[in-house]
């Protein structure tokens, strides 16, 4: 007891009066804490830790040391970011956003009802088609298509610009003994035969 009092009287009067003043306070402050405590139920507790662990989840992100190199390429890259995103609104307005999620639902169903039997049946289907198209674009009447497509635009051109004639007996007579159409005439008959035969097979 004598050391309490000794060391009470060693106190200054100043610093007596200050902790005479802050001791109302220091005792609410310690109600209020008693009254928190009391309040707190399990329910508010985990409230309350939810809170704390968002928070420190927060303070952690804001602490990367990336953080500041992708907010500085946000601010670069601002102007394309306002521009793509002014886009996307556009789609979203007139629905093109919403069909474009559609399709992608469509497709993802179509592609989870694929079964290795089905690909394979459709792959038989198609292949027969790939090997046509390979033919075609083989064959010499592809290869020489811009001459033909030359050809008949030269020609549109000469019949606009060129008087329509009938043509008598003797005149259809002299064309036929042109050397260009004799040619067309043999293409032609060659082509009708042909035609004929894969028909009949």
């Amino acid at each position: 007891m004598s050391t309490e009092t000794n060391v009470y009287e060693n106190i200054s009067p100043e610093l007596r009066e200050e902790l005479a003043e802050m001791l109302p306070v220091f005792v609410r402050l310690l109600n209020l804490i008693k009254m928190a405590g009391d309040a707190m139920t399990e329910e508010t507790a985990a409230h309350l830790t939810v809170k704390l662990e968002r928070a420190a989840n927060l303070l952690q992100v804001l602490d990367d040391e990336r953080l500041p190199r992708l907010l500085n390429g946000l601010l670069e890259k601002g102007d394309i970011l306002v521009s793509l995103l002014n886009k996307v609104t556009v789609l979203e307005e007139n629905g093109t956003l919403d069909k474009l999620l559609e399709l992608v639902q469509a497709l993802g169903t179509v592609t989870d009802a694929l079964t290795e039997e089905s690909v394979k049946h459709l792959t038989g289907k198609l292949l027969p088609l790939v090997e046509t198209g390979d033919q075609l674009l083989s064959s010499s009447v592809v290869k020489k298509a811009p001459q033909i497509l030359d050809a008949v635009d030269k020609t549109v051109l000469e019949m606009k610009s060129r008087k329509t004639e009938q043509l008598s007996v003797f005149g259809l007579l002299g064309l036929l003994k042109k050397k260009e159409v004799q040619e067309a005439v043999q293409f032609g008959t060659a082509l009708l035969k042909n035609i004929s035969n894969s028909q009949t097979k």
